[in-house]
């Protein structure tokens, strides 16, 4: 009995403990087929050993412990098994078998390792000529209709394990070429859709149409004829690397280019094409000679573009700058962007409504990004990330210059040399204006030379004027170029100033002159159906508090206030009840409690019927801001900082580095001397540190970001 109990024990253990029964081919899961596209399902690969006996070698790949399925071929003959990784490992391999059993797999019919689309992952296909999709289909034969094919499944090398996703699909039939004559018509927008160029052939080649390498794959093409006119947004996504998109007006073998776009990575977009109603378009996907084909998805939309067309006039006026005061726009590192500045007020650039920008170190304010276009070449602007500084060309271009941008001007200086950087609002609503100085603020490679600018962004008018005090030539540096002018939101227009001398990226100089942009698009929109009329906020001793109105409501459910450190990744903070319908004025508020030194504010507001549009992003700090500044930064060894105002005491200074490690030392401040040396800074190691001077009660006079070489 004894013996007999431990016997069993040992069984039980194999089976809840021991290898799977699918590690071997006799307990290979059996994979349903999906008729015309993949539907994956997820598997876990687990730690096992690998299954040898009486199973070819494979022939591909390094072999680790492995997996078994079993899939029945389709009546097509045809079959594609794709994997994709979910959680585990991102690098596989896969071999089909077959043989009179499990028990006796003797024949391999291929191996693969990296041919899937989803990175590391393998592919196999058997469809015969009727190419589908993208790899090695049309070289492959089908197999016999009915019979089982027994597939091994393994991560290259070993020793990673987890879940992957898996699936069996019968492709759909090849449609054949894809031309004008046979192009798929898009009925209205907006339009999504999916599809392949694979097997549709190289119609349109390089000669033709938008004249691009990127059209010399196999092409696919869409037909759309507008009955209004419009401006479109095109988005691709799904696709395969060096791949393009272009628009022609008529087709593509004697049409005129409208636009195109190419992406090495895959995922190309156009944003804001103009479309005449009765022109019949054509939209055309390709790629460069390698891959051949791909697969993808689109999204043809009506664009959020504005319409304004960048009307401004330009002229020169008296030079009148206001006074150098105000909030402190730190920016202690080179060519980077401050956090967000808010305006104080609506403002208006070319046809679209802001409340908030970024400044750039080189000396230009950025709005946000608008549609599917990115307010630089190829990103967003965001706080504290990088600001070029090369000028090679003049504005409109879209490959170098920054986007909805004020440039007064776009050039190379370092205000983490020296300088001052502030903002403030002057004047009474209706007639407000923002003012950025920047002054005394060094050249890059020139720090002996120094710019004095200021540029103004006026309420009600949205007229804009630059005033420059001081600007000058680094001629060892960016060849002294430097560009005054405003820059639309995709690169496609721009108004440059066009006093004597003033081109862009030709050397310059300026001193005491001024020149305003006046605003020519009419009414500026409401950011929200609402009719929101101010979302404001500030900061109190221990909270922030949030305030918007509305002049009028239409089926207004609720507003989402919400939050975030970072101004990207935002989260609900509060649920506040809407108006419903009406035409009073409304006001609301809310009070942030323990609210973290910067914070980012969002409105989300929602309608009865779940539809729902956001508000402009709004900044409030409670940092406080002073003229003590740290210099030089970078420092190799000696950090010195100095007082622009009379203090007297002990303070703290408090280093911080990236991993929130913190070591303090102390300073007697006196009216008789301004200038101190930080002297814990020689013991630091080189890196990024956060330098906070505190006061006895724990106040922060500056939070500044060093770097030590």
């Amino acid at each position: 009995m004894k013996l007999l109990k431990v016997v069993s024990f040992i069984f039980l253990s194999l089976t809840a403990f021991g290898q799977p029964v699918n590690d071997n081919p006799c307990g290979a899961i059996t994979l349903p087929v999906n008729a015309g596209g993949c539907t994956f399902q997820t598997h876990v690969l687990p730690t096992t050993t690998t299954n040898t006996g009486g199973v070819p070698a494979p022939g591909c790949g390094s072999m680790g412990p492995d997996i078994w399925f079993q899939v029945t071929v389709p009546a097509s003959g045809a079959l594609i098994i794709d994997l994709s990784s979910n959680g585990g490992p991102t690098d596989m391999c896969m071999a089909w078998y077959t043989g009179p059993n499990c028990g006796n797999l003797n024949t391999l019919i291929e191996c693969d390792d990296d041919d899937s689309q989803n990175g590391l992952m393998p592919m196999i296909c058997h469809a015969g000529s009727g190419c589908t999709i993208p790899g090695d289909c049309q070289q492959n034969s089908t197999l016999t209709p009915g019979m089982t094919v027994w597939v091994r499944i393994w991560e290259y090398g070993g020793g990673t394990f987890g879940g992957f996703d898996i699936c069996a699909y019968e492709p759909p039939p090849s449609t054949g070429p894809s031309t004008c004559a046979t192009a798929t018509n898009i009925p209205s927008l907006p339009f999504t859709g999916s599809g392949t160029t694979c097997c549709s052939t190289n119609n349109y080649g390089q000669a033709v149409g938008c004249g691009g390498s990127y059209q010399t794959g196999e092409d696919y093409l869409y037909q759309y004829t507008p009955s209004v006119n419009q401006v479109v947004d095109i988005n691709l996504t799904g696709t395969l690397s060096y791949t393009g998109l272009h628009v022609t007006a008529d087709c593509p073998g004697w049409g005129t280019c409208v636009g195109q776009a190419t992406a090495t990575g895959g995922n190309p977009s156009l944003c804001g094409i103009n479309m005449t109603a009765g022109t019949t378009y054509y939209i055309m996907i390709d790629t460069w000679p390698s891959p051949p084909c791909t697969p993808f998805n689109i999204s043809i939309t009506e664009s959020s573009a504005p319409t304004c067309n960048l009307n401004y006039s330009f002229s020169s006026i008296p030079y009148s700058p206001d006074p150098n005061a105000g909030t402190s726009i730190p920016m202690s590192i080179d060519d980077r962007f401050s956090s967000y500045i808010p305006i104080g007020f609506d403002f208006c650039f070319d046809g679209t409504p802001y409340t908030q920008f970024l400044v750039s170190s080189n000396g230009y304010l950025i709005f946000d990004p608008v549609g599917c276009s990115t307010n630089l070449p190829t990103t967003n602007a965001s706080p504290g990330a990088y600001s070029g500084w090369p000028i090679n060309t003049t504005i409109p271009n879209t490959t170098e210059a920054p986007r909805n941008a004020i440039m007064f001007p776009w050039q190379d200086i370092d205000p983490s040399v020296g300088g001052t950087l502030r903002y403030q609002v002057l004047g009474v609503a209706p007639n407000r204006r923002l003012v950025v100085t920047f002054f005394n603020v060094p050249y890059f490679s020139c720090n002996n030379l120094l710019f004095t600018g200021q540029v103004k962004l006026f309420e009600t008018t949205n007229n804009i004027e630059i005033h420059l005090g001081n600007k000058t030539i680094c001629s060892t540096w960016n060849g002294g170029n430097g560009i005054l002018g405003l820059h639309n939101y995709n690169g496609t227009q721009a108004v440059l100033g066009i006093q004597s001398g003033i081109t862009g990226g030709s050397d310059w100089t300026a001193s005491n002159q001024a020149a305003r942009f006046t605003y020519n698009c009419g009414l500026c929109p409401n950011p929200l159906p609402v009719g929101l009329s101010s979302f404001d906020g500030h900061p109190e001793e221990g909270y922030n508090i949030l305030e918007w109105n509305t002049e009028s409501e239409q089926n207004n459910a609720y507003f989402i206030l919400e939050s975030a450190s970072d101004g990207v990744n935002f989260e609900e903070l509060a649920y506040i009840t809407g108006a419903g319908t009406t035409t009073e004025k409304q006001n609301y508020s809310h009070r942030h409690e323990n609210p973290e030194e910067l914070v980012y504010y969002r409105l989300k507001q929602v309608d009865y019927d779940g539809e729902y549009e956001y508000s402009n992003i709004i900044a409030v700090s409670s940092r406080i801001e002073n003229d003590i500044n740290f210099f030089p930064n970078p420092a190799e060894n000696a950090l010195f900082f100095n007082l622009n105002e009379e203090l007297e005491g002990t303070y703290i200074v408090e280093y911080t580095d990236v991993l929130g490690n913190t070591i303090r030392d102390e300073v007697t401040f006196n009216k008789m001397n301004l200038s101190y040396e930080a002297k814990a800074f020689k013991g630091l190691s080189s890196g990024v540190y956060i330098i906070s001077i505190l006061d006895q009660d724990g106040q922060a006079l500056t939070v500044q970001k060093v770097i030590k070489k």
